[in-house]
């Protein structure tokens, strides 16, 4: 019974780290607090669970679970934060950008709408469009740099994803050795009952002995009368049939002893069966929370492999912008280029204004996506809490 209580409370922490972990809530084992307690609070259930679901990489198994269960906490918490930052970067240079976006198209329209200031908007708009593509390469520098990062964090989550299948092999392995152990206290039980039955069968016998005792000692009776009757002619019988009784009689008290002891030894098994049973029911019920167990490490596996999902899209979104963006860069280039060499056409001014406005419009509405994604992933993101 303490080892079914203590095994209870030991799986009972990881099924509570477990449950937290698969709800997004992620927090680390940890060992007790204070040491050198004295032996009687050492065994008690609960404390012993915390000292044998202490991390550990060098110690046990379930020292080894706690301690690479950390290690995937650790590394997940650090994917998260370093995924937060740079959704943070990418979202504030997203909407400088957008401000920027907006305040380029307006400026496009004023210059398609003044047409007798041509010449003046013209230079303007070579300027900004200049300053836009200066912009934009930072832009570009800072969204490559985001690019290295989310390829950071494709490795580093998953290294966590195999921590964490390993996590769950070691579970696996400690759950297919309690089950192994626990058919062996189940044959032990069968034993112990096959046990009971022989020692029913010895009483048996044992009887059929006492009533063969009780036969000769009724004709060793039978033999002393009649040697009585036959007086000088039976006294050597006499005795013989006195030893006689007195065997019968001592097999009678070492029956007696026997049955004695057959009976204890029976009280003791029905004892050691009853709380046998009990034992296999306990150890069912820890079956049962080490499956639980395993299945709380399985939907971590599987969030683990949600956000790498999440994090290989938000790598091909920012190859995606990269290339939107190089296609804009090289369109403001080209606006750039028209705009000086067509300071003097009204029409072409007018054109070229056109074509810049519907430039920036669409790179207005890209940004704006940009933004818009950027806040949906930070709202997933804030989903997850870490405690240590």
């Amino acid at each position: 019974m303490y080892v079914s209580k203590f095994i209870r409370e030991t799986v009972a922490i990881y099924t509570q780290h477990f449950e937290a972990s698969s709800k997004g809530k992620f927090t680390k084992i940890n060992g007790p607090e204070e040491n050198g307690k004295p032996f009687s609070v050492v065994l008690n259930p609960k404390e012993l669970g915390r000292r044998f679901s202490n991390p550990d990489e060098n110690g046990h198994e379930f020292n080894k679970i706690s301690f690479h269960y950390n290690k995937m906490i650790d590394a997940v918490g650090r994917v998260i934060d370093s995924v937060q930052k740079e959704i943070d970067t990418v979202a504030d240079k997203s909407e400088s950008l957008l401000s920027l976006s907006q305040q380029t198209s307006k400026a496009t329209e004023e210059v398609a709408q003044a047409i007798t200031g041509v010449a003046e908007v013209t230079t303007s708009q070579a300027q900004e469009t200049s300053d836009s593509v200066s912009q934009l390469k930072n832009l570009i520098t800072i969204i490559s740099d985001l690019g290295i990062k989310t390829n950071r964090m494709m490795k580093h989550s998953q290294n966590s994803g195999k921590m964490n299948q390993e996590n769950l092999e070691l579970s696996n392995h400690v759950a297919d050795n309690w089950k192994d152990e626990l058919a062996k206290t189940r044959e032990l039980g069968e034993g112990i009952r096959d046990l009971n039955k022989q020692v029913q069968n010895v009483n048996k016998i044992v009887s059929v002995i006492s009533g063969i005792t009780q036969q000769t000692n009724l004709l060793a009776l039978n033999a002393s009368i009649e040697a009585a009757s036959a007086g000088e002619a039976g006294k050597g019988f006499a005795v013989v049939a006195t030893e006689i009784r007195k065997l019968s009689d001592q097999s009678k008290t070492s029956t007696k002893e026997i049955i004695d002891i057959l009976g204890k030894i029976r009280n003791n098994a029905d004892d050691i069966a009853n709380k046998m049973n009990v034992s296999i029911e306990g150890g069912e019920k820890q079956t049962k929370l080490i499956d639980q167990a395993i299945t709380s490490s399985r939907n971590v596996f599987d969030i683990n492999q949600e956000l790498i999902l999440g994090i290989k899209e938000l790598e091909e979104a920012g190859q995606k912008i990269e290339k939107i963006q190089a296609k804009i860069q090289t369109d403001l280039e080209n606006i750039a280029a028209s705009t000086e060499e067509n300071s003097a056409g009204t029409e072409e001014v007018s054109a070229n204004s056109e074509e810049v406005q519907a430039s920036m419009e669409e790179f207005t509405n890209y940004v704006a996506q940009l933004q818009a994604s950027s806040a949906s992933l930070k709202k997933v993101i804030e989903k997850f809490d870490f405690k240590k």
